[in-house]
């Protein structure tokens, strides 16, 4: 009788999972859904940012003001600035979702040089993989979802822009299919983030502006739009991750019901009839 009871108690509590489990499946899934929906707008607003940009570039090179080669001074030593590296490694907030993090973490260590560098680190899941492998990030943004995306973006733009790096390279994880996310690395364009124009950019002063400051104007909106563009991506196969992770435990768990139902219906009819045997054999004596 014990083990029928144990056997029961398993199988609530297996049920109980199930319905967690599936309970986030949905979850993710109208995530991912809503995320997709606004992917198509923040691609045709890039799209159209950069288009500008290409404008821009090619009037200023028709008037002998092109914008090749432009690179201000920055008052660091050459091999310094060479040297100095940003890393923005966008993981996932919450867990519960495969092999997510670790698979970009283990890129991103493969990838990340020895000399000077900062690390910029998204998401309390990633944070904590580097931790585990003794890498303090420089800095971190444990809060990461839909509601601040536009926040944090607007906070990378404004570091990237404001410090001077010989590079900055994004590791996240790009959504190729709903059913493939393929870990990636991006390095941003130079010209993106190191021009910087003689003046802070005053975005409601009305007043005519030179080509470079124009390009430097459109190139804020077009690294943040790009940034954006990212981070959204992240999520994406993030919330693609968890549906798929969600979708393989509750098959799991209800397989496994089933295992322990069967387990449970042999034993209790084994012991009705050892009980019906016992019972028989009294009566015959």
């Amino acid at each position: 009788m014990s083990h029928l009871l144990q056997l029961v108690q398993r199988i609530k509590t297996t049920d109980t999972i199930k319905k967690t489990t599936n309970a986030m499946r949905l979850i993710s899934m109208s995530t991912h859904t809503r995320l997709r929906q606004s992917k198509s707008n923040l691609d045709a607003y890039y799209q159209e940012i950069e288009r500008l940009r290409l404008c821009i570039q090619e009037l200023g090179e028709s008037e002998d003001q092109g914008l090749q080669g432009f690179i201000p001074a920055t008052g660091l030593p050459a091999d310094q600035e060479e040297k100095r590296e940003l890393f923005i490694v966008i993981g996932s907030q919450k867990g519960l979702c495969g092999n997510f993090n670790e698979t970009l973490g283990h890129i991103f260590l493969r990838e990340k040089r020895d000399f000077d560098s900062e690390i910029l680190v998204i998401g309390k899941q990633m944070r904590s993989f580097l931790l585990f492998q003794e890498i303090e990030p420089t800095i971190s943004y444990d809060e990461f979802g839909m509601r601040n995306l536009f926040t944090l973006a607007n906070e990378i733009t404004t570091l990237v822009r404001s410090s001077v790096y010989g590079s900055v390279t994004v590791f996240y994880t790009y959504p190729k299919s709903f059913f493939m996310h393929v870990p990636t690395l991006l390095e941003l364009k130079r010209e993106d983030f190191i021009y910087q124009g003689p003046e802070e950019l005053d975005f409601e002063a009305i007043k005519e502006q030179s080509y470079k400051d124009t390009y430097d104007f459109l190139g804020y909106f077009a690294l943040k739009s790009q940034i954006e563009k990212l981070l959204l991506d992240s999520l994406l196969a993030e919330a693609a991750a968890r549906f798929l992770s969600m979708d393989a435990a509750t098959r799991n768990a209800d397989d496994l019901i089933n295992v322990m139902r069967l387990d449970y219906n042999k034993l209790r009819q084994a012991t009705i009839t050892r009980e019906l045997s016992d019972l028989s054999a009294s009566f015959i004596l």
